[in-house]
């Protein structure tokens, strides 16, 4: 209850005016709960600061895809069905692939050590881990999206995944040249574990066969 500041009347909190004298009681201002920042921005607000998709592409793609496990199946006659799969298995991960993809002699001179598959379409498969030090998933984030800036290339789907209880990024990202890149990274413990795709086109980056590939892996 509030009392009018004329008559002294008492009247019911949410009345506009004085039922004994008229008088008009001013409007109450809304009050706006403060929420707490998050401790790490996500994937939204980082896409946002560096302006490289337009927001409601975003909105889209992340309503379009699973917060856990964000793989579309593509069109792509590359599939796993009919192929006899293999297995690898390295320093505490394994996944499988298709017999036509094959373990080339291809090394990444960024990046020693590092295992490429490659199938009968010339797309690519890299797989190698590194420490995280310090860094974040969103740390990496950044770093990619800045690298993509650098080169020329722009964000096609940026979005977070988990697989096989360990989290990490998806990113697919369209190069200069028009070829296409993505990138999975999945973090446990101290170690980053990196997948990245290279292809002629977004099918190629994103189908059935590399979707089912990832999708086995076991860390």
């Amino acid at each position: 209850m509030k009392k009018c500041p004329k008559c002294g009347n008492p009247s019911y909190d949410g009345a506009l005016v004085c039922g004994n004298c008229g008088h008009k009681f001013p409007k109450s201002k809304p009050v706006v709960e403060k929420k707490e920042q998050d401790e790490e921005e996500d994937i939204v607000t980082i896409l946002k600061k560096n302006k490289l998709i337009i927001g409601a592409i975003l909105i889209i793609t992340i309503i379009a895809i699973s917060a856990i496990v964000l793989y579309g199946t593509g069109n792509n006659d590359n599939n796993t069905q009919g192929n006899e799969m293999q297995s690898f298995s390295e320093g505490g991960i394994s996944f499988t692939y298709p017999s036509n993809w094959e373990l080339t002699n291809l090394t990444d001179k960024d990046h020693e050590g590092a295992y490429i598959f490659k199938n009968n379409e010339n797309t690519t498969l890299e797989y190698y881990n590194s420490s995280s030090g310090s860094s974040s998933l969103k740390d990496l984030t950044e770093q990619r999206i800045g690298n993509a800036q650098y080169y020329g290339s722009s964000i096609e789907m940026i979005a977070p995944t988990n697989i096989y209880g360990n989290n990490g990024t998806d990113i697919i990202m369209e190069n200069a040249d028009g070829s296409y890149t993505r990138y999975v990274s999945l973090l446990k413990g101290e170690l980053f574990y990196i997948f990245k795709i290279d292809g002629n086109n977004s099918d190629a980056v994103n189908n059935t066969q590399i979707n089912d590939i990832l999708n086995s892996v076991k860390i």
